[in-house]
């Protein structure tokens, strides 16, 4: 079985949409360095494998999820949809997060890839991972067991809790998005890149 670094993208297609790379301006994160750094905070910015990014800025009122970036660049996406999408990129309305950024990294073909799409992503504004995101994943896990879907992608459990806490919503295509809803009490705003099924 071959893998899919989503529910509909396979894994041997380039991991960066070309529609990112016509409208994200790569590098401003810095020169990726390719050796470990400790992380750090200075002055608002976090310092991931020796490349500063931009902490959470006000603007930011989405995180995205891997079912929804590789299909921002799909035909099927209505053109109108993709250039509010674009809008919002470059106004800084949307955000990335650590599980995020692991997942689109596991679809990269080779290293250099895999250093390009990074750059890229860590250009956004980036939310980070902290104890309170950690404990509200955890608690709605839990939440989800005692109904018997405990088994839904931690990704995505840990993108609804980074959302509950910091106050914005997920761009996805995903449905477990709207049973983690429904079935917990995190609260985030679900917004569907295209109606369901129709990508």
């Amino acid at each position: 079985m071959s893998h899919r670094c989503d529910t509909g993208v396979e894994a041997n297609q380039p991991s960066t949409p070309r529609y990112h790379r016509d409208r994200v301006r790569p590098g401003r994160a810095g020169e990726l360095r390719g050796e470990l750094q400790t992380d750090r905070i200075e002055l608002g910015e976090l310092v991931i494998l020796g490349a500063k990014v931009k902490l959470q800025s006000l603007s930011a009122e989405l995180l995205i999820d891997n079912s929804a970036w590789p299909r921002l660049d799909q035909p099927r996406l209505p053109q109108q949809r993709a250039e509010e999408i674009s809008t919002w990129i470059e106004q800084g309305r949307i955000a990335v997060c650590l599980p995020f950024l692991l997942e689109a990294g596991y679809c990269a073909r080779d290293a250099p890839e895999h250093r390009e799409l990074v750059d890229e992503l860590l250009s956004l504004p980036f939310i980070p991972i902290d104890r309170d995101v950690e404990r509200r994943a955890l608690a709605a896990q839990q939440q989800l067991a005692r109904v018997g879907h405990h088994r839904l992608a931690p990704v995505d459990l840990l993108l609804t809790a980074i959302a509950d806490i910091h106050g914005v919503g997920i761009l996805h295509y995903d449905g477990d998005y709207d049973l983690i809803l429904e079935k917990t009490d995190l609260t985030f705003d679900s917004v569907w890149l295209a109606a369901r099924g129709e990508l």
